[in-house]
């Protein structure tokens, strides 16, 4: 049988094949679910359906905790690559293997610039 005769009869043959029908209970739950959603606090919904305050107060906090994050990167920066450089310097001293001295002074280098 040729490819385009058997689409067209398996077109024609699902053509033929009833609707499937919902649950009879598909209803009420989805309704119940609905109810159930509409009736969360305010706090739980997504953000732009909390009240324009509380948007603001949010909005605030993160750009604080921005702000912070700007300032102490710098400071976490330079003790991550202390602290590699240290542990490259350890592994070369306790004779751990070049390999592992090579990886960590590839991550402090990363880390500097």
């Amino acid at each position: 049988m040729p490819l385009v005769d058997l689409g067209t009869l398996v077109d024609r043959e699902l053509g033929r094949l009833p609707l499937p029908r919902a649950p009879r209970t598909l209803v009420p739950r989805v309704m119940a679910a609905i109810q159930e959603w509409s009736l969360r606090p305010w706090y739980e919904r997504a953000w732009f359906t909390w009240p324009r305050g509380w948007q603001l107060a949010s909005l605030a906090l993160l750009m604080a905790i921005g702000g912070a994050g700007l300032v102490l990167v710098p400071d976490a920066q330079a003790a991550a690559r202390d602290m590699a450089a240290s542990l490259a310097a350890s592994a070369l001293f306790l004779n751990l293997g070049w390999d592992d001295a090579v990886a960590a002074e590839t991550v402090a280098w990363l880390l500097a610039h």
